[in-house]
């Protein structure tokens, strides 16, 4: 059972939105984790730390072979490999790789370029997960109260929008000039963080939580 909780709305219906059910196998990919840093000002690359976050639903030692392959915009390999993992009951542990990014493939608002990573589980010679992940490289800081990204101030171009903004809108407000949008309360559709990575827009997602009466 739910309970109301404070709200942007005067005595809202609790609600559980949308759900689904899903079967990992039982050592599992359950998340990628991205660690961006410059060593100097001067250099033409960054260093990016990819990690690969693997879980086990097993109640005995369980060891799975991870395999990734991270490919450039153009399809050549920029890091390559593989690594055995063994985890007790219900651990979970992060395989990682390092790879130095060159500066034409960090992504930006005005250059969203994005790598892809391709990653492959292996348990007794059967595999059971394909999975393909797009990745976007870059550095975003605040300096003296401005926005950087990749050591370049941004100017901002916002637009107020609501959560099931269509495609279609999004594409637009791109065209028009737009590069960041600020989502009204409320959830927003996990399809539109993705499209906006692939058009280059920022993205601001408010929580529908208001905390005045306490």
């Amino acid at each position: 059972a739910t309970a109301a909780l404070e709200s942007w709305q005067e005595s809202p219906a609790p609600t559980l939105g949308d759900a689904w059910l899903m079967s990992p196998p039982t050592m599992y990919v359950r998340d990628v984790l991205v660690k961006n840093s410059r060593a100097r000002a001067t250099d033409d690359f960054l260093t990016a730390e990819v990690g690969i976050v693997v879980k086990t639903a097993a109640l005995n030692p369980r060891t799975s072979r991870i395999y990734y392959e991270l490919l450039a915009p153009d399809g050549t390999t920029a890091a390559i490999g593989h690594n055995d993992m063994t985890l007790d009951m219900r651990r979970e542990d992060s395989l990682r790789f390092v790879v130095a990014v060159p500066d034409t493939l960090l992504w930006s608002a005005a250059r969203p370029v994005r790598c892809r990573l391709l990653l492959k589980t292996q348990y007794e010679g059967r595999y059971g997960e394909y999975l393909s992940v797009p990745l976007g490289f870059r550095t975003a800081e605040v300096c003296d109260g401005r926005l950087t990204v990749n050591g370049e101030p941004v100017a901002l171009r916002a637009a107020e929008v609501a959560p099931a903004l269509c495609a279609a809108d999004i594409a637009r407000l791109r065209a028009e000039g737009c590069n960041l949008l600020r989502f009204r309360p409320g959830p927003v559709p996990e399809g539109l963080y993705d499209l906006c990575d692939s058009l280059g827009i920022y993205v601001v997602a408010q929580a529908p939580i208001d905390t005045h009466r306490s």
